[in-house]
Order: C-alpha cells, then structure tokens, then sequence
C-alpha cells in the first residue's frame, strides 16, 4: 500500500486564506483602542434671521490646543469635516479667508462683511462657546449687532 499526499494549489487555498483574513481583522478592530471621543458639529449661522452666505466658522479650545475651521455654505450651514476632541470651544464667525497676493509687493486688503459684526470675529468677545460632546452635535447662531 502507497501513501499518497495530494498535492494542493494556491487556487485551491485561496478561500481559506480569505476566511483567516477576514477573521483577524474583524476581531482585531473589536480590541483596537481608536483615541479619545470626538464628535461632529453642524448648525447654521444667520444674522438678523438671515443665514450668513460667506464666511468661516471657528472652533477652538485652549484646554486641548487645538481647532478647526469650517466653511459656511450657501445656506450659512457647515459641518465640521474632520471629527472634533469632545471638550469646550470658543467659537468665532470670521469672514471668509483670501488668499495671498501673488505679489508680494501687494498690500493684503481684509474682506469687509457687513453680516458678520466685530464683536462674533474676537474670541474674547464673541460670547459663543459649546461643549462637544461625543457623536453629532448641534449648534445654531443667531447673530445680531
């Protein structure tokens, strides 16, 4: 009596390879840690009742030392990105950002936004602040003079 050992391909291996795969990277993302809490913000920002069509809003924490920047679409909506570290933000309406002159020689000539008054450009005076917590997070401005 001979003994055989049959010989298998790759082709045949291929689904096994597959099935150990997929196992170990389906448990491995159940134990994988994936940093601390963010959440996401999204609101609209309107002056006088109407929405603010060009601009940028801002968030920013000295506790964290960090921030982001959002643009503000044509309905004064935005959405932050980039998911945010939960904790408490100062928030400013800015006027949307220029880019650099091409010349240098140029002088950098600041947007002028009559529905964006001073006081929400100042972080020390805007008065807005919002605590993100983990998950969607909704935040509306009302600004006024």
């Amino acid at each position: 009596m001979t003994n055989t050992i049959s010989t298998r391909t790759w082709r045949d291996l291929i689904p096994c390879v597959l099935f150990v795969a997929a196992t170990y990277v389906g448990a491995s993302g159940c134990n994988a840690t994936s940093g601390p809490p963010t959440g996401v913000v999204q609101g609209q920002v309107t002056f006088d009742g109407k929405p603010v069509t060009n601009g940028d809003i801002t968030f920013y924490s000295g506790e964290l030392g960090s921030g982001i920047s959002e643009a503000l679409d044509a309905d004064g909506k935005y959405v932050t990105q980039t998911p945010i570290r939960t904790g408490s933000y100062t928030v400013t309406i800015l006027p949307p950002s220029q880019p650099p002159p091409e010349d240098p020689r140029q002088l950098i000539v600041r947007v002028v936004s009559k529905d964006i008054p001073a006081k929400y450009r100042d972080p020390k005076k805007s008065g807005l602040r919002i605590d993100v917590r983990e998950g969607d997070n909704s935040f509306d401005i009302e600004m006024s003079e």
